[in-house]
């Protein structure tokens, strides 16, 4: 399970969507079909579902393109996440939904028109670094709902890897934060604990046979053996700094009284606010640019 089998995973599946669109006659101008969030990131696990938009300029109906587009991919026995939307429409969707914001950072081209697909990704992206010292409150609190809810992916008897504390999403969220300008994170140890969780995700989805992100004890052993682990507890149990479910991306450190990022205990983002720049471990950025944003820095 590997970052080259999530991107043939990624690679099949455009193929699917490009044949479909190109069967259904959808214009080379003024429409296009997008995928978004862990599909825009070409990281499908083996159960993942497609996560796509048709979207189109203003007075472009493409009604019957989205339903000549969806069929054949259901008849494929794709299971399809899948929204018709303009462009005006996108942004709006952006503005009144955090998750929709998030999701499209990640849009990538699928089929149709390439220049619109750049025009929606260059305008997302502008969109959440303008609006970002505002949203970032409310980025922060559905971070910490979400941590509250599910718990530390580290401590966790069922650990689920994608919305756990440390896990896949809180990933995500950080290359977000990145994406204002305005915080920075260590880069290579954050890709490089998400593509040990993804990988990790890839093998439960595979023991499993269905879509889950949980670490059932029923799975563990399979899971090991498929992540070519000695056994279980070299799943469970830090081995020389090479095993990975009691390494979350992001981690508590109580004795900072804050978070630290991977498991080294000093790797920290910086934060520039009001033109100084401080060091803070990266989810209390979050925090920071939260107290900012409402005190009017």
């Amino acid at each position: 399970m590997t970052s080259a089998d999530r991107a043939r995973r990624a690679a099949e599946a455009d193929a699917l969507c490009a044949r479909a669109y190109t069967a259904s006659g959808g214009p080379d101008v003024g429409a296009a079909l997008v995928a978004v969030g862990g599909y825009g990131r070409a990281e499908l696990a083996p159960c993942s579902d497609l996560d796509v938009v048709l979207v189109s300029d203003e007075g472009v109906d493409v009604g019957e393109v989205a339903r000549q587009v969806w069929y054949p991919l259901w008849d494929s026995g794709t299971k399809l996440d899948h929204s018709v939307r303009t462009m005006p429409e996108m942004v709006g969707a952006a503005d009144t939904d955090l998750k929709v914001a998030l999701g499209l950072l990640d849009v990538r081209h699928l089929a149709g028109d390439p220049n619109l697909t750049l025009r929606l990704r260059t305008t997302m992206l502008a969109h959440w670094r303008r609006g970002s010292r505002d949203r970032l409150p409310a980025l922060r609190d559905l971070v910490r709902s979400r941590h509250e809810r599910v718990g530390e992916l580290a401590h966790l008897s069922v650990p689920d890897l994608k919305e756990a504390e440390g896990g896949i999403r809180d990933a995500t969220v950080l290359k977000a934060l990145v994406a204002t300008w305005l915080v920075d994170v260590p880069h290579v140890e954050l890709e490089r604990g998400r593509v040990a969780l993804l990988d990790v995700r890839d093998a439960v989805q595979e023991a499993a046979g269905r879509p889950t992100d949980r670490v059932a004890p029923e799975l563990w052993s399979e899971v090991a053996h498929r992540l070519d682990l000695d056994d279980a507890r070299a799943l469970l149990q830090p081995q020389d700094g090479a095993q990975i479910m009691r390494r979350p991306v992001v981690q508590p450190d109580h004795r900072a009284g804050g978070e630290r990022f991977g498991d080294g205990g000093d790797l920290c983002g910086q934060v520039e606010v009001a033109g100084v720049v401080h060091t803070q471990p990266v989810p209390a950025a979050v925090a920071l640019l939260g107290r900012a944003s409402t005190s009017g820095m």
